[in-house]
């Protein structure tokens, strides 16, 4: 890959290398034209083929999914992506600088989809959410009366929807979180397409593992935009059960990246207390988190969500170590226990029927009035 974009993906690409990359891509699919935006639809990677279509993708996918290292050390590229459709969509857009000079500014959002069939089997979300003692997906292949095996085909997920800042020829404007104007347009123009390609047409399922910010980021622009609300919602609306009955299983995963799987300020504030309880010291963070300042921890509950990533960024670390944490009087295990106990999950496991997702996409778009 170029460029030093390894399957980790963690060298970043500088503004040089990012317009060297986009120069050299092969035709997009489609240009939408909304007033002055110019949205431009690629297609990375095909279903169920291992190989991108370009060498370059997998070097702008992985800066695009670099906003996921907030988490941890997430791999930006997976074995999901062998056989996933990964999609970028570049928005060009006029702005005025501080001259009063008018330019091009570019954006790009991409987001992947992964059928739930191939390997590997599933897409984890159905895995990993549990109601009634067995995974959500066995409930849902019983329910549709077909062997799991049969099941997986009618199923895909959404996911890995992600970024990079903008920027003009004069290279990136602010940083990597500088706001992205027009996300919500493009994740809304790469469904409709994908949801209207052959490969979904049969689909019956569409799930998803979106935070509360994110996805009421994308509903209230669209809704803004289009006066369509799109609405996905979680699975215990379908299981007409409470949302705390669907359950994350607690593997390594949710303890390895605690700030995409756990609710954080329920985290902190377990933290908090046993700091004040003398059962966690300054010591026992200052070994695993980064960015520990002491005079913080006050501060944690009352953070935003990214704030408070910062705050405890190798947080993972802490909560997946072994044997007796420094300082501390617990155990990394006895530390577990107690965040199981006091500590709710994060994002929802969400779920819609494919059909209803795509006249949601249908109506959007259609309000849009794309030329």
């Amino acid at each position: 890959m170029p460029f030093g974009i390894h399957r980790n993906g963690k060298s970043a690409l500088t503004p040089e290398h990012i317009q060297h990359l986009t120069s050299e891509l092969p035709d997009p699919l489609y240009t939408y034209r909304w007033g002055q935006v110019h949205f431009v639809l690629y297609e990375a990677k095909e279903f169920h083929v291992s190989n991108w279509l370009h060498p370059h993708w997998p070097a702008l996918v992985s800066e695009a999914r670099r906003s996921y290292l907030r988490y941890g050390a997430v791999p930006l590229l997976d074995s999901y992506d062998d056989k996933a459709a990964v999609y970028l969509c570049r928005v060009d857009y006029p702005a005025t600088d501080e001259e009063g000079v008018v330019t091009y500014h570019t954006e790009w959002v991409s987001t992947r989809f992964i059928p739930a069939n191939g390997t590997p089997l599933s897409t984890e979300d159905l895995d990993q959410y549990h109601f009634l003692g067995k995974s959500v997906g066995q409930h849902l292949a019983e329910e549709v009366g077909e062997s799991e095996g049969v099941f997986w085909k009618n199923v895909m997920t959404i996911s890995r929807i992600c970024g990079f800042a903008h920027y003009n020829s004069k290279g990136l404007i602010g940083n990597r979180s500088t706001r992205l104007k027009y996300s919500a347009v493009a994740f809304l123009l790469m469904n409709y397409y994908v949801f209207h390609h052959a490969t979904t047409r049969d689909l019956t399922f569409v799930t998803a593992v979106f935070s509360e910010r994110l996805f009421n980021k994308i509903s209230m622009e669209i809704q803004r935009e289009t006066n369509v609300q799109l609405t996905v919602p979680g699975i215990e609306v379908h299981f007409k059960c409470t949302p705390e009955e669907i359950m994350l299983e607690r593997k390594v995963m949710a303890y390895r990246f605690p700030g995409y799987f756990l609710n954080m300020h329920e985290l902190a504030r377990l933290l908090k207390r046993l700091y004040h309880e003398g059962k966690m010291t300054a010591q026992s963070f200052c070994h695993f988190l980064e960015n520990f300042v002491e005079h913080e921890i006050e501060q944690w509950e009352e953070s935003s969500h990214r704030d408070l990533l910062n705050h405890l960024r190798g947080l993972g670390r802490l909560l997946t170590a072994h044997g007796q944490i420094p300082g501390a009087t617990l155990t990394g295990k006895q530390l577990r226990a107690l965040v199981d106990a006091e500590v709710g999950d994060g994002p929802l496991l969400r779920f819609i029927d494919a059909p209803g997702w795509r006249a949601q996409l249908d109506a959007a778009v259609a309000a849009l009035d794309l030329k």
